[in-house]
């Protein structure tokens, strides 16, 4: 059987240690509201010492455009993220000219209208543009509002932080859910996700929390989730009321969420199957791209040593693929994870319907799913 690895009094990362750097990037933000055609606008496109620019009048200084800009002009544009940041690279100021007109002919649509320019002075980039239907919630509000409706015990229970300078994305753990199995300590978390700059919606949702791994494997109970695509109009008040709502709802979540996990160590694929096939299987259900099959594997090496006896579980693969995730960039490490979840909830019949659907699966077809160089022993 495998050694429990206990840390009771789990202590993580301060939640006001999020806060401080938040607000030591807002420190240097500043924002530029303008009217869009106008005689002399405020912020405009330029290419200044042979480089594209935007210019703020007011601050009387040139920004350069961040590939987030790069990517909004280019959705607005259709032009495509990678020509746009090859253009930029470039040296030639022809290239750099393209952008600028690309930018003064893209936003003739917009004429009359307010668009939002968001600067960074610390490092002198425009890190977006927001048209008049981009409602912006801030990082602090959301930040002030979680802090507000969580526990107080989370205030050292940052389990998790990938926020970046324009938004954040972290995981808090709830230490009073923690319990002990036979081989970890669970407990649940509460993600809690946000850009003011269009990269992120609103998103708080909910995970368990496997202390052996630190794994967070989010997504699980999607139907209490606050989630809000920043466009239109946002009443915060309203919003203030559902993540208070939404934070107690995850909370009481939490031990059902612990068992349906646990209960996985029961789904047992056997003792002499290989787990390839089934690996192959949900690497072609949920479309895993090459370095996102090679982290599960590395995940299940990991997993089958560690806690061998549910190697061969439904337990073991949820857990092969959250702890492969942690070395996977953002979105790919969510993915994984909102995977994981989703498989920790297959009930006992759609837990046999995934083990024929691998077993339906051919030698060839494995091959050409996970690479023939891959074998899940």
């Amino acid at each position: 059987m495998n050694a429990v690895k206990s840390v009771r009094g789990f202590t993580g990362g301060a939640y006001a240690g999020v806060i401080a750097r938040y607000n030591e990037n807002k420190n240097h933000y500043h924002d530029a509201l303008c009217t869009v055609g106008g005689a002399e606008p405020q912020v405009k496109a330029v290419v200044a010492d042979e480089k594209f620019h935007i210019l703020d009048r007011q601050a009387n200084k040139l920004y350069k455009p961040t590939k987030h800009f790069l990517s909004q002009l280019a959705s607005k544009t259709k032009w495509g993220s990678f020509t746009l940041n090859k253009l930029y690279a470039s040296n030639n100021v022809k290239h750099q000219t393209i952008l600028k007109d690309l930018v003064d002919i893209s936003f003739q649509e917009d004429f009359g209208k307010e668009m939002l320019f968001r600067f960074n002075d610390q490092d002198d980039s425009c890190r977006a543009f927001l048209s008049d239907r981009y409602a912006v919630i801030d990082n602090n509000w959301v930040l002030d509002q979680t802090k507000q409706f969580l526990p107080q015990e989370c205030g050292q229970a940052v389990a998790c932080d990938k926020s970046g300078d324009d938004y954040i994305n972290f995981s808090v753990v709830l230490p009073a859910s923690l319990r002990s199995d036979d081989d970890s300590d669970y407990g649940g978390l509460i993600k809690i996700k946000n850009s003011e700059i269009g990269t992120h919606r609103l998103d708080i949702s909910a995970g368990v929390f496997r202390t052996i791994c630190s794994n967070g494997m989010i997504g699980w109970v999607r139907h209490d989730d606050v989630s809000v695509v920043h466009r239109g109009k946002v009443d915060l008040g309203h919003l203030a009321t559902q993540i208070q709502s939404c934070i107690a709802k995850h909370i009481q979540s939490i031990p059902v969420m612990i068992d349906k996990l646990l209960g996985t160590k029961k789904m047992i694929f056997g003792e002499g199957a290989s787990m390839t096939p089934l690996f192959a299987s949900v690497a072609q259900t949920y479309k895993f791209s090459k370095a996102e099959i090679d982290a599960a594997q590395n995940g299940w090496d990991i997993e089958r040593h560690e806690t061998p006896f549910y190697a061969k579980t439904l337990f073991g693969m949820v857990n092969s693929l959250t702890r492969g995730s942690q070395k996977l960039g953002e979105s790919s490490w969510e993915k994984l994870n909102e995977v994981g979840g989703a498989l920790a909830s297959y009930s006992e019949s759609e837990f046999i319907g995934l083990r024929n659907k691998a077993n339906a699966l051919t030698t060839k077809d494995v091959h050409s799913i996970l690479g023939k160089e891959l074998m899940f022993a």
